[in-house]
């Protein structure tokens, strides 16, 4: 009895992991379309439109659990994020975060 509970169990966590997988990429698409919004918000931050375009939503495991990363490659984006002393801050990633609860 026990061994046939075990493999049910087994045979259920794939699925559990494909969806949750899928809950995670939904997730991360939600923040990365708030932080694309945000990023057009006062302070306006957009010049050429390559810091938006490039955000973008990928899917890691993190110890052996899916998880969804959402971040950009450009240089820059550090500075538009926390600002410098001569440019005011725009926490895009920051502030798009609670869209990941939706």
């Amino acid at each position: 009895m026990a061994r046939v509970v075990v493999k049910k169990v087994a045979d259920i966590a794939p699925k559990i992991r494909v969806k949750l997988a899928r809950d995670m990429v939904r997730r991360g698409k939600n923040v990365e379309s708030a932080a694309k919004r945000r990023i057009g918000q006062a302070p306006r931050r957009v010049d050429t439109g390559r810091l938006r375009a490039s955000i973008h939503t990928s899917l890691i495991f993190f110890s052996g659990l899916p998880a969804a990363r959402v971040g950009t490659p450009v240089e820059y984006s550090l500075y538009v994020h926390n600002g410098t002393r001569y440019m005011q801050a725009n926490p895009y990633l920051k502030d798009a975060l609670p869209a990941m609860r939706l």
